[in-house]
Parts: C-alpha cells; sequence; structure tokens
C-alpha cells in the first residue's frame, strides 16, 4: 500500500480529515497569515537552521523557541521579535510554561517529544493552534489523538511529512503568572481573542477593565525558562529605560519580554485606586529590578521576586 492510500484509509478509519497543499502554500504559513495583528508563537524542539527565527522576520508578533540543545549564540543575527529558551523540558515543565502564558500557536516537532503520547496529549488545548510534526509516523498516537479533535494534515502529495492540527477556544490562563497557583476553571480575567484583535477583560474589582492583549511572554516566564535571547545585556538596558515609567504597580509579573523590547502592562488595576502604589521607585529598588534582569539562574528568581515583592511592601506601608 502506498502513503498516500494509507493515509487517506486511515482518514476513514479514523474520522480525520485530510488536507492537500501546494508545495509553495506550507500551511503553517497559510495559518498565520489570516492574523490581522501580532501573534505570540512557540516552537518546541531543536531548531539548528534557525527556522523560527527565519519566521519571526515575516510576520507580526513575537516568536518563542524552546530548544535547550542549540546554542543561544547560533542564532545570531537574529530578529528583534525573536526569543529563546533553553532550559530543558519535561512535560510538566512545558504544562507549567503554556499555562502561565497564552499562545496563539505551539508548534511541536522533537522527535522525542511526540513520540510520548502522554505528553503531547496533555497539550491538546494550550493554545489557540497546536500543530503537531509526525516525527516519525505514528499509526497509536495519531488514533489517540484524533478522538481530541486533532485533524491529520498532509502538506502535498509528493512530500511525505504529516502533522496533526486541532484550533481551540482558549479564553483564560490557567496561572496568571508563573509563581500562581493552577485553575481548570474561567477566572475572571477573560481573554476576547478573534485574528482580529486580543484583550483582556478583568472582570473584578470596583470597574471592569478592558486593555490590550500585549504579544510576548512574562519577564518571570522568561527567566524561569533560563531565557538566553533577549541577551542580559539588552535585558539591562530595556529595564533601566522601564524603571523610568510612571506605574503604581512595577514589578516582574507586569512586564512581558517582547524580542529586544521590554513592555509594561496593567497600568489599571481594578483592585488599585488613583492615589494608591504597591511600588515606589527608589534607588534599592531600581537596584533589586537591574539585578533581577540580570539573573541567569532560574533557581534564584523565585527568591529575588520575593525580596522585590517584600521590599515594596515595607516601603508603601511606610509612605502612608
Amino acid at each position: 500500500m502506498t502513503l498516500n492510500l494509507f493515509i487517506l484509509t486511515f482518514c476513514l478509519i479514523v474520522g480525520l480529515s485530510a488536507e492537500n497543499y501546494s508545495l509553495d502554500n506550507n500551511f503553517l504559513h497559510q495559518l498565520i497569515s489570516r492574523y490581522n495583528r501580532p501573534i505570540t508563537f512557540l516552537g518546541i524542539g531543536p531548531d539548528p537552521t534557525g527556522c523560527i527565527n527565519q519566521m519571526s522576520g515575516k510576520y507580526q508578533g513575537v516568536f518563542v523557541l524552546l530548544d535547550s540543545i542549540t546554542p543561544s549564540t547560533s542564532f545570531e543575527p537574529c530578529f528583534s521579535n525573536f526569543m529563546h529558551l533553553r532550559r530543558p523540558y519535561t512535560l510538566k515543565l512545558i504544562s507549567h510554561l503554556v499555562e502561565s502564558e497564552h499562545f496563539d500557536f505551539v508548534y511541536i516537532w522533537d522527535e522525542q517529544f511526540v513520540k510520548v503520547y502522554r505528553y503531547i496529549s496533555s497539550l491538546g488545548n494550550c493554545s489557540e493552534n497546536v500543530l503537531i510534526k509526525m516525527v516519525p509516523f505514528s499509526n497509536h498516537i495519531m488514533k489517540k489523538l484524533s478522538s481530541q479533535g486533532f485533524s491529520l494534515i498532509k502538506l502535498n502529495d509528493q512530500s511525505e511529512e504529516l502533522f496533526l492540527y486541532k484550533s481551540n477556544k482558549v479564553n483564560f490562563q490557567k496561572r496568571t503568572t508563573w509563581f500562581e497557583g493552577k485553575t481548570n476553571t474561567p477566572t475572571a480575567r477573560e481573554i476576547i481573542s478573534s485574528r482580529d484583535s486580543k484583550v483582556l477583560k478583568k472582570k473584578y474589582g470596583v470597574k471592569p477593565i478592558i486593555s490590550k492583549w500585549e504579544p510576548g511572554i512574562n519577564l518571570i516566564t522568561f527567566k524561569m525558562m533560563r531565557g538566553g535571547i533577549p541577551f542580559t545585556e539588552t535585558l539591562s538596558s530595556e529595564m533601566t529605560k522601564i524603571l523610568e515609567i510612571f506605574h503604581r504597580d512595577l514589578m516582574p509579573n507586569n512586564i512581558i519580554v517582547q524580542g529586544n523590547k521590554l513592555t509594561l502592562i496593567d497600568f489599571e488595576d481594578p483592585n488599585i485606586s488613583e492615589n494608591q502604589f504597591r511600588t515606589i521607585i527608589t534607588p534599592e529598588f531600581k537596584q533589586l529590578m537591574s539585578q533581577f534582569a540580570l539573573e541567569e539562574n532560574e533557581k534564584n528568581i523565585p527568591k529575588m521576586f520575593e525580596g522585590i515583592l517584600k521590599y515594596s511592601q515595607i516601603v508603601c506601608n511606610g509612605a502612608k
């Protein structure tokens, strides 16, 4: 039986839909092109040729690569919206990552990762778009994932590459930050996302607030995942700029890494009044935040964040 006939037979048996695309229309690129807003993209797997870096130069948004094998220096020069996470990953770690962030795309091609069904089955609903490259082809995994709503994609008749694809509606994060507890039920922070716009609706406090969603990942997440790009020198320079911006709650969890740029979020918090501050910028506070930006050992990050939080509480309470 030829490969094409086998795919067609398999699709009929397990209820998957096979789609063909011409050589010049890559399925992944077709999906991304449908979005008229900046996206946050996560790629999982070794990328020695720098494919994700190259993709970041073609589209709006932030492109994050989780690759613990390829050195960050291999991606130089890189585009300004490309990021590299270096921490060796396990199912638990990747689950924590996708629970703490909201990705528009998750693309998995790591051969060792795909071989283990329990890994990829647990990530079926981790993103608005989940794409898995089947290397190697596994009849067992395909049958399992078809029951979760994945469809089989064959790029073209000449190619033997097979993909599993699933789209989801993900309207909340299971963790508001890396250090927060996990919930499986919708929270008071609703994500309203379409191909044209993406906003965050905070449905708590005195007055609900709707704010623009910033692409990228949280600075705490970047540190806990052993971020390699942007380099620490870039983060340090960007942190200096951030500390000059007026904000009532200027903390690491309110900073988004967008490639080589840091962006502040949560300028409006339903729980904070106009006359209330959770942080006061002092020379000591600037030093703590600068040290946080420079730290490369993820084991030190929780204690450093706790130190910033406690310092801010002491200073703000003393200012009352």
